[in-house]
Order: C-alpha cells, then structure tokens, then sequence
C-alpha cells in the first residue's frame, strides 16, 4: 500500500507476463503505456523509476537482444512500395506513402504485406489520412465515442435552442448556447485532443476574458482544482482541450458560444483521438445549424 501507484503496478505485470507468457499480445501494449506515461525520461518516484526499468530491461533482453540489421519491404497487393535497410545506429526508421485514390482504384491491391529480411525487431505503423466528401457522415467510433449537443444557456430562454425533425439545429440569433460534449474510451488513452469546430455564424465564448458574456461558474472547490483534462484553448474556429493521460469511462467538456450570424451553416464534426496513435480516435456525425 505504500508503494503501491498504477504504473508500479503495470510494470510488475508487464515483467510478469514476460517471464510466464513471452507470446502475450498485451506486452506490447504495456510496454508502450509505460512510456507513454514517463514524464522527462523518468516515472514518479523511486519505486516507479525501478520497477519499470526492470521491466524495460527484460523487455529489451527478450525481444531486442540482437542488434536490427535487415532489409524492410512493403507490398501493396503484388506490389513492392517500399525497401528499407534498417540498422541500429544509423538509419532506424523509414516513411512511405501511398495515395489512397491509387490504392481504391485498382483491384487486386486490397492487401497490404510488411516483411523482414534479417534480424531485429520491426516495428511499424499503418495510418490512413483523409478527408471526408459528402456531410451526411455519421458518428464513427474507433476506440472513442463522442456525442455532441447544443443547449440554451439560459434555462428560461429554452426555445433559443432547438432540433426539428430533420435534424438540423436551429438557434436563435444572439442568444448564448451552451456546447456539450461526451467522450468515452474502453480502457486508458494517452496524449488526447479533443477538438470540436464551430459553426460559421456563431463565435466562442472565451471564460478566462474579463466580462465576458458567460462567467466562470463551480459548483464546489473540487471543480476549480480537478479537470480531466490539462489545457483547454479557445480559438477564432473551433474549441480545443489536451491531455497526457484519461482513464477509461465517460468524460464530459463543455464551453460556449453565442450565435451571431443569420444564416445557414455546416458544423464540422468533433473529433477525439490519441495524438500519436491516430488511428484511435472517435467523430461525431456533421451537423446543420440555421441561426434566426
């Protein structure tokens, strides 16, 4: 109990499960978990710095005892798009990138192979960045699930703030509107960004300006200490909200914005991932707004 932390305790495992289960697809999960949560090359504390050097020592002694010197290939289909020679010292890592428009468009190519010549470990990432082309996209949920509504600011002015039967948001001119957004996870994410666009037509509401429409509002001393998240930025076109490390659950963000433009618009859709594991990452369905 006394040196008892989280990341002692997911180091313990991660050594144990390499002396009792080297084949254990969840060591290198925990192996990247462990450094994603060192702070400056080092973890809190002494107890923490042994532990999980120990384990990432007998991590490196199983899996990286021999140093990497082979040749990496990529296929797409039958294919070569890439050759790389991988050596400890000098060239360690290697970046190739396929147009997904070539990859759609021509069969057979469905298949991506990754293969080693040689000995070390290879270690690889496939991503995949685009950019959607239609605005009736749907929520999409890849390891995160985030929702977002619209509220009146002012209970007594509820109408200010509605959705009709299509769909689409209406807002009343000038009327203040509180952005609510949910995020939940399966397990712990590391380096998240939240970031939600705003609607053309209406502007953010930044809490940390003096008289500024909304003031700052706590209910205890607890939420002026604690949030879940570690930097929250207000910008001209969108919200934005970081953090090192959420644990698994639902996490709620809210913050506001006034409408200030009649019109017709689109609202991007809110998007939470890990910053550098994109791949895990959660959208929100497009929206529509008529500000009257």
């Amino acid at each position: 109990l006394m040196f008892y932390s989280p990341r002692r305790a997911t180091a313990v495992f991660l050594e144990s499960l390499l002396v009792a289960d080297k084949e254990n697809p969840l060591i290198p999960k925990l192996v990247r978990g462990l450094f994603a949560l060192a702070r400056d090359g080092k973890w809190q504390g002494t107890q923490e710095n042994a532990c999980a050097l120990l384990a990432l020592a007998r991590y490196v002694d199983s899996f990286e005892s021999t140093d990497a010197d082979y040749f990496a290939r990529v296929f797409l289909g039958d294919d070569l798009v890439s050759k790389e020679h991988m050596q400890s010292g000098s060239k360690t890592s290697a970046q190739s990138g396929i147009p997904s428009q070539f990859v759609k468009k021509e069969k057979g190519r469905e298949n991506i192979t990754i293969s080693k010549d040689g000995h070390g470990e290879l270690y690889y990432r496939i991503g995949l960045s685009y950019c959607p082309m239609r605005f009736d996209r749907q929520k999409i949920d890849r390891g995160f699930s985030i929702s977002r509504i619209y509220e009146a600011y002012d209970k007594k002015d509820a109408d200010s703030v509605r959705k009709d039967t299509k769909g689409f948001w209406h807002f009343k001119a000038g009327s203040l509107i509180k952005v609510k957004l949910r995020v939940s996870s399966p397990a712990a994410r590391y380096h998240v960004a939240l970031t939600d666009p705003l609607a053309a037509g209406t502007e953010g509401v930044n809490l940390n300006l003096k008289g500024s429409a909304v003031s700052k509002q706590k209910n205890n001393w607890w939420d002026w200490w604690y949030t879940w998240y570690e930097h929250e930025n207000m910008r001209d076109d969108r919200a934005e909200v970081y953090a090192s490390r959420v644990n698994g659950g639902e996490l709620t963000y809210e913050y506001y914005i006034q409408a200030t433009t009649p019109g017709e618009f689109i609202i991007p859709a809110a998007r939470v991932e890990e910053m550098y594991s994109a791949e895990t990452f959660g959208a929100t369905s497009i929206d529509h707004v008529i500000i009257e």
